[in-house]
């Protein structure tokens, strides 16, 4: 697990990072990324993006939408976005990384 706490001047965000144990419903082991974004204080604007790549990045994927979850594969390797929301918390959770411009502060 790794957690880091961004201070902005507007407020502080806290990401957690996690590669869970897998369970019957989730892929190989080391294959899923659990992202919590946590406010902590103020208004800190957020933004993600996803530019899944294979091929230690020499792929460039084809992107379809399956059942509403946008899924990239290329050959026989997928890979799957999900996220969870206060609406939808049966979802495997995967929230967006911080934008750039935030700095991480070591030990919080």
């Amino acid at each position: 697990m790794l957690e880091t706490t961004f201070i902005t001047a507007g407020g502080t965000v806290r990401v957690t990072n996690a590669l869970p144990l897998p369970d019957t419903a989730s892929p190989a082991p080391g294959r899923e990324l659990a992202r919590r974004i946590e406010g902590l204080a103020g208004s800190v604007p957020m933004r993600w993006s996803i530019p899944p790549r294979f091929g230690y990045g020499a792929h460039i994927p084809h992107v379809a939408r399956r059942v509403g979850v946008p899924v990239a594969t290329y050959g026989s390797e997928a890979v799957a976005v999900c996220a969870c929301t206060p609406a939808n918390r049966s979802a495997r959770p995967t929230p967006p990384p911080p934008s750039s411009g935030l700095t991480p502060v070591p030990g919080l």
